[in-house]
C-alpha cells in the first residue's frame, strides 16, 4: 500500500495535481456511466414486463367480457323459452278447458256416452244442472258432467 501512494504521489509530482484529479473525474464520470446504463437497461426490462402483463391483462378482461356477455344472452334465453313454455302451457289448458267445456255443454238426452274412469258405456235419460241420469246396461247412473265423455 505504501509502495501504491509513493507511486501516485511520485505520478502527481510529474504530470500536476490538476491532471490526476481530471482522471479521477473521468473514472468517476465512466463508473457513474455505466451504473446508469445498468438502471437504464433495468427500467426497459421492466417495462417489457408490465407491456407483457399488460396485454394477458388485456386479454383477460376481453375474454371476461365475452363470457359474461353469453351468459347474459343464455340467460335472457332461457327466461324467453320458460316464457314461450308458460304461455303454451297456458294455451294448452285453456284449449283443453274449452274442449271440455264444450262437451259437457253439448249434452243431451238420449246421448250415448262413456263414464270416467270406466268402460261403463249408457245413454243419458236426463240432466238437471251439473248432474245427468245416465242409464247403462246393467243398471241407472248419476254423475257429474265431467265424468262423461261423449
Amino acid at each position: 500500500m505504501i509502495y501504491l501512494c509513493q507511486v501516485i504521489q511520485d505520478a502527481t509530482d510529474i504530470v500536476g495535481s490538476e491532471y490526476v484529479q481530471s482522471d479521477k473525474y473521468l473514472q468517476d464520470i465512466v463508473r457513474d456511466k455505466r451504473y446508469w446504463e445498468g438502471k437504464r437497461q433495468t427500467i426497459h426490462q421492466y417495462e417489457k414486463k408490465l407491456e407483457v402483463r399488460g396485454e394477458r391483462l388485456d386479454a383477460s378482461i376481453e375474454e371476461i367480457e365475452r363470457e359474461r356477455k353469453a351468459r347474459k344472452e343464455k340467460r335472457k334465453a332461457e327466461k324467453a323459452l320458460s316464457e314461450e313454455r308458460r304461455a303454451l302451457s297456458e294455451n294448452s289448458l285453456l284449449a283443453k278447458q274449452k274442449s271440455l267445456n264444450s262437451q259437457h255443454s253439448t249434452l243431451s238426452k238420449n246421448d250415448t256416452i262413456r263414464i270416467k274412469g270406466t268402460s261403463s258405456v249408457g245413454k243419458i235419460e236426463s240432466i238437471s244442472g251439473k248432474m245427468a241420469s245416465v242409464i247403462s246396461i246393467s243398471k241407472s247412473l248419476f254423475t257429474k258432467h265431467h265424468s262423461i265423455f261423449p
